[in-house]
């Protein structure tokens, strides 16, 4: 099926339907497509600190979701 043949039963299916939820799921699918559509470029900094957090992890320095929880906890508790 070409791209213009698509389209066309698209545009169809969107005139006849009277479903707002299918309409605004729709639209909530495209707009996550265009903003996901757009390629993110890091700057020096933040290469940097990723590439720090990449050696933090294989050094085994994080926090396993239990204990991150437990301190958090604490923090809120405190």
């Amino acid at each position: 099926m070409s791209i213009l043949e698509l389209k066309e039963q698209l545009i169809s299916k969107i005139q006849i339907t009277n479903e707002d939820y299918i309409l605004e799921g729709l639209l909530r699918l495209w707009e996550f497509e265009s903003k996901n559509a757009e390629v993110y470029q890091f700057n020096d900094t933040q290469r940097q600190r990723i590439k720090e957090s990449q050696e933090q992890y294989a050094r085994g320095e994080f926090y396993t979701e239990e204990e991150a929880d437990k301190i958090t906890d604490q923090w809120l508790n405190g």
